[in-house]
């Protein structure tokens, strides 16, 4: 009686009975190719001694003892999912820790600058009030040599 156990999702290993078994074969049935496997008796009885069967893909096998055991891929696929999950938030608080930053350096800078202007409006008020003195206006026309005008040198527009 031939013996078939589904060791991974990917492979079949098809085990022969003792009487039929050519020179301690063990033939393993791939997806894409089909390979014969030599193994040593002791090798092969230990095989044949405990076969892990799977009744579904669905179910899960019990994990291995050894130290080495390979991990479930779902339980490998959560593990990435929580480490990528955790690395995106990492760098979404240092990006909005580095935004924030940028936007207090730029809000000084605002401020730095509006404070500048407002002492030069007012300085520019001060210097339209001194222009807007008549004493003043006429001293000036006298230092460039100006007088004023006749009533017969001003023309009136339409």
């Amino acid at each position: 009686m031939t013996q078939v156990t589904k060791q991974k999702r990917s492979s079949v290993t098809v085990r022969l009975p003792s009487n039929r078994r050519k020179n301690n074969a063990v033939v393993r049935k791939g997806p894409a190719n089909t390979r014969v496997t030599r193994v040593k008796p002791s090798a092969a009885a230990s095989v044949m001694a405990e076969p892990k069967t799977m009744v579904n893909r669905k179910e899960k096998t019990k994990p291995d003892s050894r130290p080495g055991a390979t991990i479930d891929p779902r339980e490998r696929r959560l593990f990435l999912g929580v480490l990528v999950a955790i690395l995106l938030l990492a760098f979404a608080i240092v990006g909005l820790n580095s935004s924030t930053r940028h936007m207090r350096f730029e809000l000084t800078e605002i401020k730095r600058q509006h404070s500048r202007m407002l002492k030069e409006k007012e300085r520019l008020t001060r210097q339209i009030g001194t222009f807007k003195e008549p004493e003043l206006i006429k001293r000036r026309a006298l230092q460039q040599k100006m007088q004023t005008p006749e009533p017969k040198q001003i023309r009136k527009l339409p």
